[in-house]
């Protein structure tokens, strides 16, 4: 509902995965799935592998600017906020 609401100009994004939804005038959008799965196994693995002793705001940003440099014109034109898994893996 929240692309009905907002006439398609919401930015969304859930934690569970939700089905493609198609507005009255046809435009269809795909709503975003954003959990763990895009940011903490890459964290992680960084700070496993570079035996990191602290974790900064810094090391989080810097994985989120990354995966929003993956994120591309035409995922954007369908409503997704992050490239699907399957490009990112």
């Amino acid at each position: 509902s929240a692309y009905v609401n907002s006439d398609g100009r919401a930015v969304f994004s859930a934690g569970s995965p939700f089905k493609p939804v198609t507005l009255p005038d046809g435009r269809k959008f795909h709503p975003g799935q954003g959990n763990n799965s895009y940011i903490f196994p890459g964290v992680g693995l960084g700070i496993s592998l570079s035996g990191a002793r602290h974790v900064s705001d810094q090391m989080f940003l810097a994985a989120a600017s990354t995966l929003a440099s993956l994120t591309s014109e035409a995922d954007l034109a369908k409503g997704c906020l992050y490239p699907p898994l399957t490009d990112i893996q």
